[in-house]
């Protein structure tokens, strides 16, 4: 009996630590300019080490008015790329297989900068 409730202890906890949040800003990888007052943040989302690929998540922002999340992605297949124009921001994100996605395709978001701004979502 003692031996199933360590057992059934130790499967709870490896699979509570297991679970990732793809929104968490925890584990922050790095930081790079978009365009100008304009970054992209690469946080690891959910790590399986030395088993598997990670699942990295990425938001971009002003770091004084807003910040918003973009999306989450394995760290090796997927992943974003920006191209700016005046106040407009093209988003490509190339997706991943875990996602279940074809490999060649890919999704382009448009955003006004100024509306971002105006979110003044910074810590949301």
């Amino acid at each position: 009996m003692r031996t199933t409730i360590i057992a059934f202890a130790t499967t709870v906890v490896l699979f509570t630590n297991c679970s990732g949040d793809d929104k968490s800003r925890k584990n922050l990888k790095r930081t790079y300019k978009v365009c100008d007052d304009l970054y992209a943040e690469v946080f690891c989302a959910f790590g399986q080490g030395a088993f598997g690929g990670s699942r990295d998540a990425e938001w971009i922002t002003d770091s004084i008015n807003f910040r918003l999340f973009l999306g989450s992605f394995d760290e090796i297949e997927g992943g974003f790329s920006y191209k700016c124009n005046g106040d407009t921001i093209y988003v490509m994100q190339r997706p991943d297989a875990i996602a279940g996605n074809p490999k060649d395709t890919s999704v382009t978001t448009i955003y006004k900068i100024s509306d971002l701004k105006k979110k003044q979502n910074l810590n949301d």
